[in-house]
């Protein structure tokens, strides 16, 4: 058997027959990596798009009480419960919607301190109605003037689908029983009217009589304390 020279076994070892050689440039190992940015980049984007429903709308519903209303079609309950109701307007729309109802009152020359909309301490939206605008004093029939602007106003409603709640105050001039009666009875004409006349959801709407429990100015016979106010829940 012939031995190996060392020239054979140099030229072995720099020229292995068991290894093949690559020329990489630097735009392939550029690309390259650019590729596994992106593809980790779209798992990342994967996996926002599948969080669990409930804890993202349980994040939603935090804003309520900031913002009197739940952007992106989301509800809770009084618990922190999500709620099935899907709301249909955003907070955006939904200030657009009143900004248009406030310019109709103004074209209509309708006075602020007769209808007024506003936003309470618990974040929700409010629209206040003097007595002077709706009724007569002591009175539960509508004054003609009245019926336009409910109108517009249920057309407003019907796009929010949203609960409300009908409230019915007084001043302290009569009795108790008699300021809760009234209240009662003025809350549940408008209700009806809401209901009847403007298409509104009887699902969705609810009347209260508060009599004089809940003053508006601390002179308990202000005639101001007299009111009707729908609470958009």
């Amino acid at each position: 058997m012939a031995e190996s020279t060392p020239e054979k076994k140099k030229e072995r070892e720099l020229k292995p027959d068991d290894i093949t050689l690559f020329e990489i440039s630097g735009f392939d190992v550029m690309f390259t990596s650019l590729g596994m940015i992106m593809l980790a980049f779209f798992i990342l984007l994967n996996t926002f798009a599948v969080m669990d429903a409930a804890k993202s709308r349980a994040a939603i519903g935090s804003l309520m009480g900031s913002f009197g209303v739940l952007p992106s079609g989301v509800g809770t309950s009084e618990d922190g419960t999500v709620s099935p109701e899907v709301e249909e307007v955003s907070i955006t729309n939904e200030v657009v919607l009143f900004a248009a109802f406030e310019a109709f009152l103004k074209e209509e020359d309708i006075p602020e301190d007769q209808v007024e909309i506003f936003i309470d301490e618990e974040g929700r939206r409010r629209i206040r109605f003097s007595e002077k605008f709706l009724f007569g004093a002591g009175s539960i029939r509508f004054h003609p003037r009245v019926m336009p602007v409910l109108d517009r106003l249920c057309t407003v409603f019907r796009k929010l689908r949203r609960r409300l709640e009908v409230e019915g105050h007084t001043n302290t001039s009569g009795t108790p029983s008699k300021n809760r009666l009234l209240s009662a009875q003025r809350a549940s004409m408008v209700l009806r009217y809401l209901e009847e006349a403007g298409g509104l959801d009887p699902m969705r709407l609810s009347a209260s009589g508060k009599g004089a429990t809940s003053l508006r100015f601390a002179e308990g016979i202000n005639p101001g304390n007299r009111r009707v106010e729908i609470v958009v829940e």
